[in-house]
């Protein structure tokens, strides 16, 4: 009758134990999409936006992205809408235009990038970014 008991008590445990299991996989993916969405839209994490279009527009100006090595160390900073060059190992050279999603996200010539993702796929591919030179900025000619 222990048997029984001790094996019923087991089972039991362990369907409990999936089911909870189940349950934080469930709240982890909520939390994911409802992250996404937050960023997707600009809004910092539980902050309603209210105010006037001109308050919107000036926290957009004074927003910067910083970019980070694949260690997560700090490399440099942009403003919002100014661009990367990007050099890639056979010599070719790319310059890409950036806008801020959120603290952690990037939209790099209309692609969506986590930054440290950017980070860790550049250095995989042997490619080397960095900010826009000013000269090429205003329209000069970099040596």
């Amino acid at each position: 009758m222990f048997g029984v008991g001790l094996l019923t008590g087991m089972v039991l445990g362990g369907i409990a134990s999936l089911f909870l299991l189940c349950m934080v996989i469930a709240g982890s993916r909520a939390d994911h999409r409802m992250e996404q969405a937050r960023s997707e839209t600009g809004e910092p994490d539980g902050i309603e936006r209210s105010g006037t279009a001109e308050d919107s527009r000036g926290k957009e100006e004074g927003r910067r992205i910083q970019f980070v090595d694949i260690y997560n160390q700090n490399l440099f900073c942009i403003e919002d809408r100014e661009g990367i060059e990007l050099f890639y190992e056979n010599g070719d050279r790319q310059t890409c235009l950036c806008h801020y999603l959120d603290r952690r996200h990037v939209s790099i010539d209309g692609k969506r990038w986590e930054i440290l993702a950017f980070a860790r796929r550049m250095d995989k591919r042997k490619i080397v970014f960095i900010p826009l030179s000013k000269q090429r900025r205003e329209g000069g000619v970099v040596a």
